[in-house]
């Protein structure tokens, strides 16, 4: 499965095959400014597959994204839903290596995203 990551005027544009474009203001743009990193990078119904190596119990999608953020070493994330893997929702943090990008696979228990850091680097290569 090929993906793509493409920086344009806008930001920064992640592209997974089968999967919706999510569109991403970068801190060099206008629109950064007002954009919700709550929702940055964001993907529902999807698993990033393999590459994890720490996981922990939460029922928000949003703590997943946060611990993801604040981990150097984290690349994406996946979180599933409270009663799929856990009683309460489990966070999976993941790291792909210097020239991995995630594989991907539907999953409608799953949201998924990327780092803000990684995006950034992706963008930049």
């Amino acid at each position: 499965m090929k993906n793509l990551f493409k920086f344009g005027t806008l930001g920064l544009v992640l592209l997974l095959s089968g999967c919706e474009a999510v569109s991403v203001p970068t801190s060099n743009t206008p629109a950064a400014q007002s954009y919700s990193n709550q929702h940055l990078l964001m993907q529902k119904g999807v698993d990033y597959r393999f590459s994890d190596y720490h996981n922990f119990d939460t029922s928000d999608v949003y703590q997943c994204q946060r611990s993801c953020n604040s981990d150097g070493q984290c690349q994406a994330y996946t979180w599933t839903v409270p009663g799929f893997q856990s009683a309460l929702g489990k966070c999976w943090l993941k790291n792909f290596g210097d020239e991995s990008r995630p594989q991907t696979q539907p999953c409608p228990e799953c949201i998924s995203g990327i780092s803000s850091h990684y995006a950034q680097r992706m963008s930049r290569s």
